[in-house]
């Protein structure tokens, strides 16, 4: 499965492939005065006047800001409680929400921003891509539909308006929205880098190779994209494809350090360790190739390929090693058997979105799975169909406390 700009699949959606997704939510802006004081001075405010929206509303974003996302949001769950109609705390609770992994709440955030504001391209967009990151891909295509009719000379709700269609395995469709998002902008590095991935999902290697390298040429430095010319290159038969491969996929991890975590976090850090444990492998330097992977399970255990090919290698080296490996290929086969079960149940979920008992089995395994976000949205709508479901209310109460959302979870379990 390869992995488009800016994000990954979602790990619990395992027969889709993985959907654009935009950069982690900026935190909500606040006073622009030094941090401490500001705080300060905003949370007397808020507790000289307990009834005030606004008040409670700049407090809570100011929180949000300073890192305490959990108290910022019960301020800002507060004040558009007061007050329905204020856009910037819908707004503020929902980047506050998204950060902390809410995304059933982010969600219910921005489709309040866009009732209120309709015309707002950017908040439709930002609906859409929570809307994808929890598998409701239909309301997704519906959301960035709304942005491109309002920026049709835009070439980012096109972009956005592809990521549905892939989750939604419609190819051509996005590889049409991509197109146009090129010609719109010419400069659209993810235009280009978006057309990488689907082309190589799709096996035409030839061509993904010359859309990652146009949007190389006008993002030279970006890790992501260096990381999908590497997986590329690493495919290839000829040695210096694969000498090139090496380098482009240590680059982009030692770009993705400059400047503190990588920006191509855990996952992508894993799967440029895989793909040099492989190039490793056909050197035919069998160490180097498992300290790799080894370093690639450690930042993405759950990882199919990187079980499979750690397992193998050690399994191959006898002894101890051997009993190691046998753990790890029985790993493997038990996520890949967790993954075709988590196909059947979502199946289920989705041709019949109204059966209540197919939605909790659902949002019971993709918990299991720990995609909570996608599981707290599956099992609440699996308590809205059947209020009286004691497994699928009990279901959501502990995904929520996992979340730590605790008091969402005793209200629901009551």
């Amino acid at each position: 499965m390869v992995g488009l700009i800016a994000g990954c699949a979602p790990k619990a959606v395992p027969s889709r492939p993985a959907p654009v997704t935009p950069a982690p939510a900026s935190p909500p802006a606040a006073s622009p005065t030094s941090p401490a004081p500001a705080l300060s001075a905003l949370e007397r405010e808020a507790r000289a006047r307990p009834n005030d929206a606004k008040a409670l509303a700049r407090y809570g974003s100011a929180l949000a800001e300073a890192g305490e996302t959990g108290a910022g949001i019960a301020r800002l769950r507060r004040a558009v409680a007061l007050d329905p109609k204020l856009t910037a705390a819908w707004h503020n609770l929902g980047l506050s929400a998204e950060r902390q992994g809410w995304l059933d709440a982010a969600a219910d955030a921005y489709a309040r921003v866009v009732a209120l504001k309709p015309d707002h391209a950017g908040e439709w967009i930002k609906l859409g891509y929570v809307l994808i990151q929890l598998g409701r891909f239909p309301e997704a295509e519906k959301a960035f539909r709304r942005a491109a009719a309002l920026q049709p000379n835009a070439s980012e709700p096109l972009v956005a308006l592809a990521s549905s269609y892939y989750a939604d395995f419609q190819f051509e469709q996005a590889m049409a929205a991509l197109k146009r998002a090129a010609a719109v902008n010419p400069r659209s590095a993810a235009a280009h880098a978006n057309q990488a991935a689907i082309l190589l999902e799709l096996g035409r290697r030839a061509e993904a190779e010359q859309a990652i390298r146009a949007a190389l040429a006008i993002e030279p430095e970006s890790p992501r994209h260096l990381l999908t010319l590497g997986h590329i290159l690493a495919l290839s038969p000829q040695p210096a494809q694969q000498a090139e491969a090496k380098a482009t996929l240590e680059r982009a991890l030692s770009l993705g350090r400059k400047e503190g975590p990588t920006p191509l976090g855990a996952a992508g850090e894993a799967e440029a360790c895989y793909f040099l444990g492989v190039l490793a492998r056909q050197a035919g330097k069998r160490d180097e190739a498992i300290a790799y992977w080894r370093r690639a399970q450690a930042l993405d255990p759950a990882r199919p390929e990187t079980l499979l090919a750690l397992g193998q290698a050690l399994q191959s080296r006898g002894g101890a090693e051997a009993a190691e490996g046998r753990k790890l290929i029985e790993a493997y086969r038990r996520a890949q058997g967790l993954r075709d079960k988590a196909r059947e149940l979502q199946q289920k979920a989705e041709t019949h979105p109204d059966d209540g008992v197919a939605r909790r089995r659902y949002g019971q395994l993709l918990r299991e799975q720990g995609s909570l976000a996608q599981a707290v949205w599956q099992l609440r709508e699996a308590v809205r169909l059947r209020p009286n479901d004691a497994m699928a209310r009990r279901a959501l109460a502990d995904a929520l406390k996992q979340q730590g959302r605790n008091e969402e979870a005793f209200r629901v379990g009551r």
